[in-house]
This record gives C-alpha cells, structure tokens and sequence, in this order.
C-alpha cells in the first residue's frame, strides 16, 4: 500500500501448517507453492486420471446450458467457458472431498454435479462417480445394479437411486392417510444445503418453488390429502430474479422427504426430464433414472470468468415444471406409495427482450392403475346394462308401435329412418342417465367419504366420458330436431259440429241456411298457437336460477378436486374435474326441473287444471259473440305485450304487425254493433287498468324502470357487484310474475289450456292433431246444444242441463258426468272432476290409408301447390318469414269436403296423452352441463343454453305457425 511516495506491507500470521512465502506474499503448504482452485483441480484429475478415470482436463470448467429461449422463439445450447461456480468451488471441494473426506466438500461437489442437471460429460458428476467407486466399490456408480435403490456412497451425499428396484412401489411408508376433514395434512421436509456444501437445516415444503406465485392462504392447500394442486402462468425475466434468495453464495440445493408416522423422515425420488442418460425417455413411473438432490433458480452457472470486463449470466435456469405425484397402494388405500417428484428445467436468456416462458407447479392425488382400470369396467358394465338391457327393449317397443301405426303401411325406406332416430334418441338418453348417475357417484365419493375408497380421476383420464357427452348431446339434438320437425309438419283440421241457423231468404219467401260464424274456429286456431310453445318447465327460471346456485352461491365450488364437503371458497389453484362439474350442475338442474314439475303437477294443475285440459275446454267456450269477444281481447292483449319486444325488430317486419290482423278481424265483425262496442270497452278497461296501476302505485312508490337501471348501472362499480345485482333483478322480475300468474291468475281465471278445451266444447268444434302419418290425436268439442251461437242466458241454461244430467255428457264416452259450473259463476271446468272431465274429450285415433290419400289429394295437394305458387312468386326467404298467403275458395270447398270424411271416421279411439318436455329438458340439461363442464363458467354456459333454447322456442313458434295457417286454412293475420 502507498501513502505520499512511501510504501507499506501488511503483517499476516499464517495458519497452522503453513509458512510465508516472500516472493509471493502469501502463505503456502509447507510441501509446495500456494494452493488455489485451478491447481486444485488439476491435482485432482491428474490423481482419478491416473486410475483410469479419463476425466477431459480442458473442458472440466466449461458449463452446457440447454434450453435457452431466444426472443425469435427459437431454443439452443448456451457454451460457458470457465463458469463461475466451477471454477471458484469445484477444485477445493473435491480436493477436500478425496483427501480428508470432508462432508461440506463432497456436498459441494454433489451440488456441481445437480447444478449442471446431472449430465455426464460434467466434470463435477464424473468425479464424485470416482469417488464415490473409489469409497463404496462399483456398485455405487450411477446405473449400477444393486439389491438396494440407497447405495452405500461413504462420505459423499446419496445421488442416485440404484435401477431395477422397485423403490417407486415400495410399500414401506409408514402413514395412513385419511380425507376426513380432521386429518392432518401431509408433512413435506426439505433438507437445505448451500452451494459450498454448508447444511441450512430442515425446512417444511409449503408455500415453496410456486414460481408462479399464489395467495398465502391457499399456497398449502395442496398438502391436504386428496387435493389436487396446479398452477400455471407466464413469467418473465424480472418475475425470476425477483424470487431468488441472495442471503447465500449461489443456487440453493434440497433433499425432499416425508415425515412418517414414527417421525422418520422417507427419501422422496425424483425424476429429471431435462437428460437422455438418467432415463427421460421412459416414463415418469418406471424405476429406472431417479435422483436425490434438486435446485432452483440458478444465475451463476451462466457466468464466465474468463469473460473480458464485468462478467453477467447469460441465462436463469428455472424449474418449467415441477409436479408431486402421491399414489394410493390398490391392496390398502390408506397407504401411500413413495411420493414422485418430477421436474423439467428451462433456461430463459438474461436479456430485456427475452419472451416470458410458461412455469407450473402441480401436486396430484392419484389411483392405481389397478383401482382406474376397476373404475373403467364398472363404467363399461353400466353401460352394457342400460344400453341392452334397459335402451334395447325401449327402442324396439317404440319399433313396433310405430308399425303398428303403420300397419297398412310398407316397410321401407321410412320405417328404417324411424328405426334409426329413434335408437339414437334412445340409446343418447341412456348415456344420458349414465353420465348423471356416474357424476352423481362421484360427486358424493369424493365430498363424503371419510376413509380412502377411490380418489378423483384427473381430466387426462376422463376421455371415455368426455366423449360419452358428445354421443349423447348428438343424439339428443338429433332427436329434438325430428320432434321440432314433427311439430311444424304436423297436421291438424279442426272440425265444426256448428249446425248453421235457417234464416230468411233475400225474397222473404222461403228459409234457407244461413251462414256458421267463423269466430269459434278463430279463436281455436289461436289457442291451439300459444299451446304449440307450452312448457311444463320454464327454461328461463331454470337456466337464472343455475347461474344463481352455480355461481351467485359459488356452489360450483363443489367441483374442486378438494374432500371438504363444507369448503366452498374460491380458489385460483385448486384444480377441478370436469366430471365433477358436470355432476354438480346436471344434479341441481335435476333439482330445479323436479321442482318445478311438482309444483305444477301438484299444485297448478291440481287446483288451476292441466293446460290440455284447457286447451279442450276452450273448444267449448266461444259460444256467443261477447264472450268470443273478451277471450279474444285477452288472447290479443296478453300474446301482444309478450312477445311485442321480439315481434317489432323482426317478424313486424317482413311478416305484418298484428294489428292489421286485429283490423281484420274488425273487419270480419261487422254483424252487430254491440260486438263491437263491447270489444271497444274490454280493450280500454284493460289498458287503462294496467296504465293507472302502473303510474300510480308501481311508478309512484317503487319507482320507474328506468330510473332503476340507471341505479344499478351506477351501484355496479365492479363485475361482482353487477352479477349480483342482475341475478337480484332478474330474480324478483321473475319471482313477482311467477308469484302472480301461480297464485292469482291461474288460482281465480283458470289455466290457459283448460280455456282452450272449454272453447273447443262451447265453439262446437273439434280439433284433429295428426302427428303421424296414419295416427294422431282427436279432441272433441261437440256439444249437445242447438246451437252455439245463443245467448248467455241460453248457454247458462244448456249448462245447468249438463250438470243435472238431463242431456248426455260431454265426450265420446256418455257415461261420465262431472262437475260442470256456468259461465257466470266461474271457470266452465271446475273442483277435482275438471281434470276427468277433460279427459273424456282427448282420444288417440287412427287414421286409415284411404282416408289419407283423401286428406292428401284433396286439401294437402292444394295447399302445397298454393305454397310452390307463392315461393315462384315472391321467394322461398320471403315465403318462409311471411307465412302462407290467404287460402282460395278451392281450398275452401276442400276443407269442407274432408271435414265431413274426418266426421265419419270418428268411430274407434281410445285415450292417450304425450308430451316433449322431458326430451327438451334433457336436451337444455345436457346442454348446460356439457358447457358448464367444458367452459367452467355458469353464467356463459347459462346464457349460451338460453340462446339456444330461445332460437327453438322461436322456430317451433313461427314454423308452427306456418303449418297451422297451412293446414287450417286460417290466415296467418288471424293468429295473433
């Protein structure tokens, strides 16, 4: 040192052992020169070299980085000359490690040979096999074969596990495990070490080696038997250097264990990706090429010192990868086999534009292969059962009826169409039900069970029902497309038993029939038109109501791979199973839909009555011109301002707004002036009624509409916030409506359907609903009085006549008599005998060949050639969306023509009753649980299924309309 021209040296006492050297100034052995890290290393190669090692001299310091990604995307080897941590420690320690046996060296030697991932052209992982040969024999080399998986390594730490034996199925752990809620976790140890080979003591494994972060308090969660853990993310290069730890002198180096019963600690194996030599090639499971020691983030291999100017790494080496495998043993499930640890390495570039590379971190809780393949066999035997066994007869059932509907008919082309739907609507409902009942079993497994029975099957596994989904859904969409096909080409006629009244003559001399009022059939052909959509659930509460349950209520927290039937947090880590999905959403739409078919069932039906009940009664009440008049200002206002939002943007549009019909209908009424005024009064009465309401109580004390929307507009600050409060809003729109129609409307004015029914009885007039070619149903609405068009005080009378038995009852078969009040005292149907009494006026009937060639040649050949007439004149698009264009007096005079053939057909029926719902319920179910299972979001999965269901909602509506207007022959203005 100087000072102002004059020299200084520095006395140093020299270590034991030890003496000054004057000319280097320095302490040197006392046999030689100084001692430094290269010539270290050259004693000890030139020592192992001297035995037969051929250890390489020139590149012992030179470090090989794979995996370094480039900003192009592109991956290759990094070369390092003369690496830092190899050129500063590898030297002493294995000069120390050979000479004296020092534990610290031989770590830090070990870790030189983890560091480089344990390649073998490493000079750090050639020499610690040499010594390790040279301390415990041959048998402790890497890849020697040995009775035990721990060779005897003497001072040097355990590396490798000895190939070919069977340490991954051991069934020596000592630990029970347990998915009881009160069960511990799972205790991980790690003995740390540092890069020098300085032991840093036994750490718990919890929140570590997270590369991609996670919340504190479900970081742990995966120690939790039967958790299944994952995380994943991008990170780039500040997110791993902000994770490493600089209170050591390089990387830091582990030892996984598990703590047992006893309190021992069991070695875990760990399986390297990154080298062809240690077995990368062959699976994860397979006993062969597992080591000990692992590290985590390091920078220092990367650094060269022979680098001119400030050396900097080249790459950040990271686990990419990092996955916990524990398996439970097939003969005692609350035992364990040796946990896996397997880790995949990535090297990402010390550079400002190198690309964020992916990271995970996952922990699976796994079966067998024995318990999985168990698992699949009772799938495959479920299947077999349902399929054959239940499926088989169903579909050949459904065979035979329709050949027996067909009996005149020939087996041909048609019949094997039939055959070959209807097994696939068939056999999809059965996958159906095998989808549900396996999520179901799951479901409760996995939440309920307290012993280990069978753990959650990861979603890699869960192929076969994944593609069960998709066979069933195709079948099931299948088979809605042939209902909706039937629906809109179904053929129905209505039948008017209206005997027309003898009036005058235009000269006064003699009588003559007069002309049928053509109001009935109106009003007939309107109901029939909202009931075509009728459903006995409603899509809209189902599908809210699940958005609500799933995702409101967060129990589609029920499909965490987590044994804690009480958790329903939300976590960002924990994985779940589509399975599970599935299960918790087909078990509450199951839910949701029983309950609604119950409470109708039971309840609106019971005491409000069945809608086609309904539907058959309204054939009987339009029997005066007043009363036609109210129903079918009621028909009017109510389908109006249902449908009025839909109806403005499109079908008033290119198909007409319903008020032209209504003017029509005006039109038509010209026979009497009181008609008319009474449709003046229903029509004002009803709108003033709904506007004062509105604007003086509703507006006036809950406030408008619109300032409401406004309000949750400005509340909903936050996506949370908003779902909730449009689950909140729509849930009381709904509740209230529901309420209202349920106990007011359909309590005190009757179920829509039973008015139907009545109208069809009052009106005279009966409906044939031909849903197949030769078969259909027939509901009779022929009465037993003069004439429909009376009085009130005529109808109330006929009425009092049928309650008291004095004319035959109502139906086909006479011998009934039920409950019959009159108009001015209610509902026409009333009490317990409303339902009996309907049914006495529905039948099944069968339709023979000769009278369909008849109906076809005479009406239906007429109406096709009316539709091809109009699509050449105004296209097909413009036909489809319009309707069918006003029917000609041909077709007029067919209609009445086949009327009376229908009229002596009737002879032979007996009873039946059908309905879709079950087929569009499933077919929303799986649809809903299929999306909710692949997407995991209830609310997309919910407004999806709600667009679908909507988009059928409208085809079966508008088409069915068509076909209706087609085949009654009633302008498509009149169907309001």
């Amino acid at each position: 040192m100087q000072d102002n021209g004059r020299a200084f040296r520095r006395c140093l006492q020299c270590p034991a052992g030890s003496s000054p050297d004057a000319s280097s100034g320095a302490c040197v052995p006392p046999s030689g020169p100084l001692r430094t890290a290269a010539s270290d290393l050259v004693y000890v190669l030139g020592a192992l070299n001297a035995r037969g090692a051929g250890i390489s001299t020139s590149t012992a310091t030179q470090a090989v980085i794979q995996g370094v990604w480039e900003p192009s995307g592109s991956s290759r080897a990094y070369t390092v000359p003369q690496s830092l941590p190899l050129t500063s420690w590898q030297g002493p320690a294995a000069r120390a490690c050979m000479d004296a046996g020092d534990r610290v060296a031989c770590n830090s030697l070990a870790n030189l040979c983890v560091l480089q991932v344990y390649s073998a052209e490493a000079a750090a992982c050639q020499i610690y096999d040499e010594l390790v040969t040279e301390a415990a024999g041959s048998s402790a080399r890497r890849n020697s074969a040995a009775a035990s998986p721990r060779p005897t390594t003497g001072p040097l730490p355990w590396l490798y596990y000895v190939p070919g034996t069977s340490y991954l199925s051991a069934e020596d752990v000592d630990l029970q495990v347990s998915m009881s809620t009160s069960a511990a976790p799972l205790a991980f140890v790690l003995s740390v070490y540092d890069i020098n080979g300085t032991w840093l003591g036994m750490h718990n494994w919890t929140l570590q080696f997270q590369v991609c972060g996670a919340r504190i308090e479900e970081a742990a969660k995966w120690t939790r038997f039967g958790v299944n853990y994952a995380s994943s993310c991008s990170i780039d290069l500040s997110g791993l250097l902000a994770q490493l730890d600089f209170s050591s002198n390089g990387p830091r180096f582990y030892d996984p264990y598990l703590l047992q019963a006893s309190g021992e600690l069991y070695p875990l194996p760990i399986k390297l990706l990154n080298k062809p030599e240690i077995g990368s090639s062959i699976s994860t499971t397979e006993q062969s090429g597992h080591v000990r020691r692992f590290f985590y983030i390091d920078t220092q291999l990367s650094i060269s010192t022979a680098a001119t100017g400030a050396s900097s790494s080249q790459a950040v080496v990271y686990p990419s990868a990092m996955s916990l495998l524990v398996q439970i043993q097939p003969g005692a499930r609350n035992r364990i086999y040796p946990p896996l640890l397997t880790i995949q390495y990535s090297a990402m570039a010390n550079s400002p534009r190198a690309p964020s590379l992916p990271a995970a971190f996952s922990v699976t809780y796994t079966n067998p292969p024995q318990l999985t393949g168990a698992f699949w066999y009772s799938w495959q035997t479920m299947l077999i059962v349902l399929l054959i066994l239940v499926g088989g007869p169903v579909w050949v059932w459904r065979v035979l009826l329709y050949m027996r509907q067909k009996a005149n008919a020939p087996m041909d082309l048609e019949l094997l169409l039939f055959a070959g739907i209807s097994a696939a609507d068939v056999f999809s409902f059965m996958l159906a039900l095998v989808l549900f009942l396996v999520s179901f079993y799951w479901l409760v497994l996995i939440k309920l069970q307290e012993g280990v029975l069978l753990l959650m099957l990861p979603d890699a596994q869960l192929h076969n029902f994944w593609v069960t989904v998709v066979l069933a859904l195709v079948g099931q969409s299948l088979g809605l497309l042939t209902m909706l096909y039937e629906q809109i080409s179904v053929d129905i006629f209505f039948l008017d038993w209206e005997k027309p009244r003898r009036v005058l003559a235009k000269g006064g001399g003699r009588e003559e029939p007069g002309p049928v009022s053509a109001w009935r059939g109106l009003l007939v052909a309107n109901e029939w038109n909202e009931l075509q959509t009728a459903r006995l659930t409603c899509p809209s509460f189902t599908l809210i109501f699940m958005v609500f349950i799933l995702q409101g209520a967060n129990m589609q927290a029920a499909a965490y791979i987590n044994p804690d039937q009480n958790d329903y947090s939300s976590y960002a880590n924990v994985q779940q199973s589509m399975l599970l999905r599935f299960g918790i959403a087909a078990v509450w739409f199951l839910v949701l839909g029983v309950a609604q078919v119950l409470g109708k069932v039971a309840v609106v039906h019971r005491f409000a009555g069945h809608p086609l009940h309904g539907f058959i009664d309204l054939l009987f009440l339009a029997n005066t011109s007043a009363d036609m008049f109210c129903l079918l200002v009621c028909s009017c206002l109510h389908t109006y301002l249902v449908q009025v939002l839909g109806k403005v943007a499109v079908v008033h549009r290119f198909a007409g707004h319903p008020l032209r019909g209504f003017i029509d209908l005006l039109f038509l009424a010209n026979t009497s002036a009181d008609m008319f005024c009474l449709l003046v009064c229903c029509c004002l009465h009803t709108y003033l009624v709904q506007v004062l309401g509105k604007v003086a109580v509703v507006h006036r004390f809950a406030g408008h509409p619109l300032h409401g929307f406004i309000d949750l507009l400005f509340l909903a600050n936050t996506s949370a916030d908003m779902f909730c409060l449009l689950v909140c809003s729509c849930l009381h729109t709904y509740l209230v409506q529901v309420l209202w129609k349920v106990a007011v409307v359909h309590r005190f004015a009757g179920h829509p359907l039973h008015g139907f029914i009545d109208l069809l009885f009052l009106a005279n007039t009966s409906a044939i609903i031909l849903d197949e070619r030769h078969s259909g149903y027939y509901l009779h609405g022929r009465n037993q009085m003069h004439h429909s068009d009376t009085s009130l005080a005529e109808l109330n009378g006929d009425l009092l006549r049928e309650e008291e038995g004095l004319v035959a009852g109502r139906g086909l078969i006479t011998g009934y008599t039920g409950s019959v009040a009159s108009i001015s005292g209610g509902l026409l149907a009333s009490g317990p005998d409303a339902a009996a009494l309907n049914d006495n006026q529905v039948f099944l009937m069968h339709v023979s060949p000769e009278l369909r060639r008849r109906y076809e040649s005479t009406l239906l050949s007429q109406v096709e050639q009316a539709a091809q007439e109009q699509r050449a004149n105004k296209g097909a698009v413009t036909s489809a969306v319009r309707g069918p264009s006003r029917p000609r007096g041909s077709s007029m005079s067919a209609s009445a023509s086949i009327a009376e053939a229908f009229k002596a057909a009737l002879d032979e029926v007996e009873r039946n009753y059908s309905t879709q719902e079950l087929r569009l319920f499933v077919f929303e179910a799986l649809l809903f649980c299929s999306l909710h299972m692949t997407l995991g979001n209830a609310a997309v999965a919910g407004f999806i299924t709600l667009l679908v269901q909507r988009l059928l909602a409208v085809v079966r509506r508008h088409w069915g309309e068509n076909n209706l207007s087609r085949k009654t022959l009633v302008d498509r203005h009149f169907l309001i």
